[in-house]
């Protein structure tokens, strides 16, 4: 009977100790899918632009601004371009 306490304590220690190593990832994981989107976005821009004269460039700052940024990014430097 005390063998099964000790390993349902055990397997319960480890689910625990799975939680807190794995909860912390997600705020690792989900700007860098972010980023990966927000390059995505900015490939499609210059596949479309590139016709009409319009391109913007695809380097750390523009991908970690729409990427992070989300639309109001991707605006924001569609905006400059446009602007500046």
């Amino acid at each position: 009977m005390i063998d099964i306490i000790t390993y349902g304590i055990i397997i319960l220690a480890g689910g625990i100790a799975a939680f807190l190593i794995a909860y912390p990832l997600r705020f690792v994981w989900k700007p860098i899918y972010s980023c990966i989107i927000g390059t995505g976005a900015l490939i499609l821009a210059n596949l479309i632009g590139i016709p009409f004269g319009f391109s913007l460039g695809i380097n750390l700052i523009t991908v970690l601004v729409c990427g992070l940024l989300g639309v109001p990014g991707f605006t924001m430097l569609v905006l400059f371009k446009l602007l500046l």
